[in-house]
């Protein structure tokens, strides 16, 4: 289902689709996204999303990978939109 959200970025409208789950890491309803990065920066994310999944069981996500580390800098990220 595509549903209109406020900005995604300043001043640009995004229309994003909502997921049907929560997400896992924040309880807030996720979105599907589409980012564009390095193949070497992909390839370490899947990498290292694998491991933690041997390691701690369930399912490898980068999703959820890239959720982590955006919540560890939070403050840093935000400081940078002031």
């Amino acid at each position: 289902m595509l549903k209109r959200q406020g900005l995604d970025a300043p001043g640009m409208k995004a229309r994003v689709k909502v997921a049907e789950q929560d997400s896992e890491l924040t309880g807030l309803p996720g979105i599907t996204t589409a980012i564009h990065i390095p193949r070497d920066t992909w390839t370490l994310l899947r990498a290292v999303s694998f491991r933690r999944a041997q390691d701690q069981g369930g399912r490898a996500s980068v999703s959820r990978l890239i959720a982590e580390l955006v919540e560890r800098h939070r403050e840093e990220l935000e400081e940078e939109i002031k």
